[in-house]
């Protein structure tokens, strides 16, 4: 197997324009795009990469811990941006989105379900792509054991705090 670099970027617009490319790479549109990603956390990732391909003709949706039965439509609102919604999902997906919370040591699932559930939900001719942050899908083996069409590694290079004395 080898792999080819299609992008590069920083920061949050880097993460949003490089999910994008994948997307346009993948070609078509008005696909069933399926994020499956830990609650909670991995949930308003799914809501900025709707964003970035909101023009795509999509629909998005997402699906927490694995649990198909738990999966709810992404729906744009004016003014707030992508919300989960109310719709379930079903059918199959034209692309499957691995967010990196699955691959936590700390992830209620393993790469034997995820594969499972990619194999289950994902068209014949469909693509998977693995969003994950600071090689969390190769640090956690699931490289080699989930397929992967296209796989994102963010790396977060640093993060600052100050604290301002009140002059009060």
């Amino acid at each position: 197997m080898t792999k080819q670099e299609i992008g590069r970027g920083k920061g949050i617009v880097g993460l949003s324009r490089c999910f994008k490319r994948v997307l346009f790479d993948i070609g078509g549109r008005q696909k069933r795009v399926v994020f499956v990603g830990s609650e909670s956390t991995c949930l308003p990732i799914a809501e900025l990469l709707a964003y970035a391909g909101r023009e795509m003709d999509h629909s998005w949706y997402f699906i927490p811990n694995g649990r198909k039965r738990d999966a709810r439509r992404l729906e744009f609102k004016p003014g707030y941006g992508f919300q989960l919604g109310d719709e379930k999902f079903s059918g199959k997906a034209g692309i499957v989105v691995l967010l990196g919370g699955l691959a936590m040591p700390s992830s209620r699932v393993n790469s034997v379900e995820i594969g499972r559930l990619v194999s289950e939900i994902l068209d014949r001719d469909g693509k998977v792509v693995g969003v994950g942050f600071m090689g969390i899908f190769e640090r956690s083996g699931w490289v080699g054991k989930v397929r992967f069409d296209y796989l994102m590694d963010v790396l977060i290079e640093s993060v600052k705090v100050d604290k301002f004395a009140s002059t009060q």
